[in-house]
């Protein structure tokens, strides 16, 4: 087996990533948003989301195609990419950027945007 390891440095994580690892935990989570941003795994956290659909994923490796298994392997890469990016972001934020987030909001639910 052969292990491509890049030399390159990752870009810096940026406010994009947590509007990535939202939008991810949105579609894996019933169109809700996380109820907060926070590394830990209680309910409501991005952290727990992955544990709703594990068992889906667990379903898809155990019974489903090659093409079924690499599509939820994928999908739990692209998910722990985005929560390590956006949490690298989230903990490099410091105090006096005042930077908040109100979660448990649904996806394209206007009724919930600030003008």
């Amino acid at each position: 087996m052969t292990v491509n390891v890049s030399s390159e440095k990752p870009s810096p994580s940026t406010l994009g990533d947590v509007i990535e690892l939202l939008r991810l935990c949105a579609n894996a989570n019933e169109s809700v948003f996380p109820l907060w941003l926070s590394v830990d795994d209680d309910t409501g956290t991005p952290m727990a989301i992955p544990k709703k659909f594990a068992d889906t994923l667990e379903q898809q490796l155990g019974e489903g195609d090659d093409a079924a298994k690499t599509a939820a392997i994928e999908k739990v890469q692209k998910f722990g990419t985005a929560l390590g990016r956006s949490m690298a972001f989230l903990l490099s934020i410091q105090t006096e950027n005042d930077w908040n987030y109100f979660g448990g909001a649904k996806l394209n639910d206007r009724r919930r945007v600030k003008h």
